[in-house]
């Protein structure tokens, strides 16, 4: 198999030389030259990223009643025999009943939303020959933004998606109703998401419970696939919906933005911004609200504000040991930290929760990744 993928990769590398595309918009960085230069890409390959995949297994999946199955045996130490009776029946009812899946996207669309101070904006960052706004340009159209003097959003809509989401499908059939449903699709088919924070960062803690959350949910859109979020201080953060995309691929898609952006920018604070008409090219979504609608964001607010009380970060460095000793004890170092996992968290609240750790199917085509749950019923053993 090794000799077989080298002849292969041998093989590309004398055919063309093809790179890695944007993995946030699908494109190469191209603006007007047709010119190829390396500063267009965020990253090189000499072999396209899905290249393999044909030549993978597909990820053996098992039948319904095998998952019912496995599902109930990760619910049976976590639940009393009246509440395993009742998630027994709703999957019974599940296996036997038709399953929805939805899944919205739009390969046409070309651009970018903006939030800031709850308020929402949408600009094009790519032409209609799929090639990426010139950096200049998008950087006066943000310049725009950050000047607009619009206050603060009185019943900012982001909140709502930190609603449960009953609740937020229901209050979303009824802005539909009210005649949004134009600005809507403009928010759902967007490339993704930039939220801009007034607030500057003060440590690392104040990190965690600003950054990935927000501090009071008013300037996030937590239904986008993903948020890049920067601070007035030049931190960023990014929040993601997690359906689409696992961690791990965000992390690594993380990095490249941060290797070429630290060691190739485009712009910088001393850089002009394009002579453009940046008044014309962003549009500030309007929303029609009634009473029905502002009191649903009054309540998700209240609700969220509630949930965020409830959260403490705090850290502590354990410097007693580490996996080499673990493993020098023929130890699992992941097993350890699962048990830890567990035991802090009955020890502080009495009872077992549902634990998983992720697994990578990459092996397989189009592999992502599954869960193994590692809270069993020999956990009390």
């Amino acid at each position: 198999m090794a000799s077989l993928l080298s002849v292969q990769c041998v093989a590309s590398l004398r055919k063309s030389r093809t790179y890695l595309r944007t993995a946030a918009l699908g494109i190469k960085r191209h603006y007007s030259s047709k010119k190829e230069s390396s500063t267009e890409y965020l990253s090189q390959r000499v072999v396209p990223l899905m290249y393999y995949q044909k030549n993978l297994p597909r990820l053996p999946i098992p039948k319904l009643d095998d998952t019912v199955r496995r599902y109930l045996a990760t619910q049976r130490p976590l639940l009393d025999d009246d509440q395993f009776r009742t998630t027994e029946k709703i999957a019974q009812d599940f296996q036997n009943g038709v399953g929805k899946q939805l899944l919205f996207t739009d390969e046409k669309a070309r651009h970018l939303l903006v939030m800031r101070k709850g308020n929402m904006y949408v600009f094009d960052v790519v032409d209609r020959d799929g090639n990426l706004l010139k950096p200049a340009e998008i950087q006066s159209h943000l310049k725009h933004i950050l000047s607009d003097p619009t206050p603060a959003a009185t019943f900012p809509l982001g909140i709502l998606t930190s609603e449960n989401r009953d609740v937020w499908a229901g209050l979303r059939d009824k802005l539909i109703a009210a005649g949004n449903a134009e600005d809507l699709r403009s928010v759902d088919s967007a490339l993704f998401c930039l939220s801009l924070e007034d607030e500057s960062m003060r440590d690392h803690i104040h990190i965690s419970h600003n950054m990935p959350v927000a501090a009071d949910g008013c300037n996030r859109w937590f239904d986008k696939s993903f948020t890049v979020i920067l601070t007035k201080d030049g931190q960023a953060a990014i929040n993601f919906e997690h359906s689409w995309g696992n961690g791990l691929a965000i992390l690594l898609f993380l990095n490249e933005i941060f290797q070429d952006t630290t060691e190739r920018p485009l712009v910088n604070p001393g850089s002009a911004a394009a002579a453009v008409d940046s008044a014309s090219a962003v549009r500030r979504l309007k929303f029609n609200l009634d009473s029905e609608l502002e009191n649903g964001i009054r309540r998700a607010k209240e609700n969220f504000d509630l949930t965020v009380s409830t959260l403490t970060i705090d850290t502590v460095a354990f410097k007693k040991g580490g996996k080499t000793q673990l493993k020098m004890s023929k130890i699992s170092p992941d097993a350890v930290v699962q048990l830890a996992f567990q035991m802090g968290f009955l020890r502080q609240y009495g009872q077992t929760v549902a634990t998983y750790e992720a697994c990578s199917t990459a092996a397989f085509r189009h592999g992502r990744t599954e869960t193994i749950r590692s809270a069993t019923t020999h956990k009390n053993l």
